[in-house]
């Protein structure tokens, strides 16, 4: 009877299927009074059939955000992997294409874990990163607003102007705000010092470079 192919299932730990045969076989004997005595037994079965349902369920769904966010941290990675080459390119004729393409390709990088250059917040990860992805993701973000500040002290030209005072204004900004995201380092303090002296500030390109 159903009853019995339904403890078969669940024996072979066929959810679905001893639901189905479970479901069927009280439909039966709601409806016969000679098998009351199966009544109990059978809901107890189905309650612990639906239990591991759900069981199966929440395993499922874990798996499937384990695996959208290992896919998430690969497309950062190949970004964060884009925007570093790009980064490491800061000459040839065609400067200016090359640093549009770093500051997209950064900004691309950044956006998959939802970073704002203008919003001083660092976004929670997720619960199925490892502690050593998200130290390592973290620690990028650092140096995408390091190369970030770059493209800003690049695009400001040789020549002093109001424009190029903005411009390496705007990379000591950027520089600021990768300390969302860690501790100053020599590089920080390094382009700090570089961008300060092109703006005359010699005490304060001094100092960064007493830092570094």
């Amino acid at each position: 009877m159903l009853f019995d192919s339904a403890r078969v299932a669940v024996a072979a730990s066929d959810w679905p299927t001893a639901r189905l045969d479970l479901t069927k076989a009280l439909t039966v004997i709601r409806k016969e009074s000679q098998l009351d005595g199966l009544k109990k037994p059978a809901e107890a079965l189905l309650a612990q059939v639906e239990q591991e349902l759900k069981q199966v369920e929440l395993k499922r769904k874990a798996e499937a955000e384990q695996q959208a966010s290992q896919a998430q941290f690969v497309k950062f990675a190949d970004l964060r992997d884009e925007a570093q080459f790009l980064g490491s390119l800061y000459t040839g004729t065609d400067l200016a294409a090359t640093l549009k393409a770093s500051r997209s390709a950064v900004y691309a990088a950044l956006d998959v874990y939802g970073v704002s250059v203008k919003e001083d917040v660092k976004p929670a990860l997720n619960e199925h990163l490892s502690e050593a992805q998200k130290a390592e993701i973290v620690a990028d973000w650092y140096q995408l607003f390091l190369i970030l500040a770059e493209t800003e002290a690049r695009s400001a030209g040789e020549q002093k102007s109001p424009e190029q005072a903005e411009h390496l204004k705007d990379a000591l900004q950027l520089l600021d705000q990768a300390l969302r995201f860690g501790p100053p380092s020599r590089a920080y303090h390094l382009r700090r010092a570089r961008y300060l002296g092109r703006l005359d500030d010699a005490a304060g390109a001094a100092e960064a470079e007493q830092m570094a």
